[in-house]
C-alpha cells in the first residue's frame, strides 16, 4: 500500500530532520543539490514513519 501524503502530513516528518531547511521548505543534504518541498515525491523518513511507502505531490 502506498500512503499519499498531504504537506502537513510531510511539515510534520521533515520538521524533525536535521536536512530540513524550514524557512526555505527544503531539504538540503550534504552532496545532493537542495531540492524544494514541491520537487520531493518521497522519502525513506516517511516511510519509516508512517509505517508503508509514502508519496508526496504537493
Amino acid at each position: 500500500m502506498v500512503f499519499q501524503l498531504s504537506k502537513e502530513e510531510v511539515l510534520k516528518v521533515c520538521k524533525e530532520c536535521s536536512n530540513f531547511d524550514e524557512a526555505n521548505e527544503s531539504c538540503v543534504k550534504i552532496d545532493e543539490p537542495v531540492r524544494t518541498l514541491k520537487s520531493v515525491r518521497i522519502c525513506k523518513k516517511w516511510d519509516d514513519h508512517y509505517g508503508s511507502r509514502c508519496l508526496f505531490r504537493g
